[in-house]
């Protein structure tokens, strides 16, 4: 059976700027979110119309310094953010940074190392530069939905560690069911390499399943039977997050670039 934790790889990721802000949905969206993010093809496949995806779409060197300040060693700037349904069907973020200082709301000017703004972006949409350690996020649409926690500087550019974006990235699955602000979490981690065998995980039916992914290369990853599906990147872990409602062994299967699928995990929801 697989073990729990967290992991984390040292690889590149693929984003960009406009005019100085964060945009996660491809081009022509700006900081406000006001076009709409193009759609991404689908892998093809037999489930493909069954599934529910949030992805990414656009690609940026992490090496470019106009764009991305890469701190190495210890004193890389970081942040971890935790997730947990609220009772109003929204969701509340926890979050913890090391060697970083936030700077104010209006903050601009010269780079000062170590210093920026957490900026948060929901569905590709630029919501608001975070200042404290926790966040409430309204309830979301109902399907996959995308919430990015990125540490920018003061100058407009993204934090990375010697190529690997100071961020989280999480794809959650809403259900058109009563919140459960109190349900345990179940938390594991999975590297995705090449010729890995697939291990069983299990958790309890009633879990939020937080399910971090590392990847080598671009996969879609995607959980048959709740057909839902989210791309993990090679430039920062993809955490997958889903309400287990629904009991039985699942199977998680990867669908890369050239159409090649491939068991990943297996998923037992125990009732």
């Amino acid at each position: 059976m697989g073990s729990f934790g967290n992991s984390r790889t040292s690889l590149m990721w693929a984003i960009a700027f406009c005019a100085g802000f964060l945009t996660f949905f491809g081009p022509g969206v700006d900081a406000l979110g006001q076009e709409a993010a193009p759609a991404m093809p689908m892998p093809e496949g037999e489930h493909d119309e069954h599934m529910n995806m949030a992805m990414l779409d656009i690609e940026v060197d992490v090496n470019d310094a106009m764009r991305v300040e890469n701190v190495t060693g210890g004193a890389a700037p970081t942040v971890t953010a935790g997730l947990k349904r609220s009772a109003d069907g929204g969701w509340d973020l926890s979050l913890t940074t090391e060697n970083f200082v936030m700077a104010g709301h209006d903050a601009e000017g010269p780079h000062i190392p170590g210093q920026g703004q957490i900026a948060l972006h929901v569905n590709g949409a630029f919501v608001a530069h975070l200042m404290g350690t926790s966040h409430h996020l309204d309830p979301l649409d109902e399907g996959v939905n995308e919430i990015a926690l990125t540490l920018v500087t003061i100058d407009g550019r993204m934090y990375a560690n010697a190529g690997v974006l100071a961020m989280e990235r999480f794809s959650v699955l809403v259900l058109d069911r009563d919140p459960k602000p109190d349900a345990p979490k179940a938390s594991l981690a999975v590297d995705v390499v090449d010729g890995m065998e697939p291990e069983t995980y299990r958790i309890n039916q009633g879990d939020l399943a937080e399910m971090r992914w590392t990847v080598a290369s671009p996969l879609v990853i995607h959980l048959h039977g709740y057909d839902v599906a989210a791309q993990a990147l090679p430039h920062a872990p993809l955490i997958m997050v889903i309400e287990a409602y629904a009991a039985g062994r699942f199977e998680i299967m990867s669908h890369s670039d050239e159409g090649e699928l491939n068991p990943l995990i297996y998923l037992e929801i125990l009732p």
